[in-house]
């Protein structure tokens, strides 16, 4: 029962550990504060407990993460990496 939650972080982990070789390490930092959006939603979907108090901050959380990701990808032409490979490594963050 164990070797489940071990292989879904030993994924998660390689697929961070990829995203950070395509992004750079600010815009990694900032996609990983996705994870208190991900663990309310959680919250709300195993436990059925929605506080309406923190729908504000949820909101500022995604809306923030999501400025980083467009600002992101709008300059990753003149820093040497791809337009590709920063969307690439964006999706791999969030996926993990």
């Amino acid at each position: 029962l164990i070797a489940i939650p071990a292989m879904c972080d030993v994924v998660a982990s390689t697929l961070m550990f990829i995203a950070l070789t395509l992004v750079d390490a600010s815009v990694y930092q900032m996609m990983r504060g996705l994870i208190v959006f991900i663990t309310a939603l959680f919250s709300i979907i195993f436990l059925s407990e929605f506080y309406t108090d923190i729908l504000p901050a949820l909101v500022l959380i995604v809306g923030g993460i999501a400025l980083v990701g467009v600002a992101s990808i709008q300059n990753s032409s003149g820093s040497g990496k791809g337009t590709g490979s920063t969307i690439l490594g964006i999706c791999l963050l969030i996926g993990s």
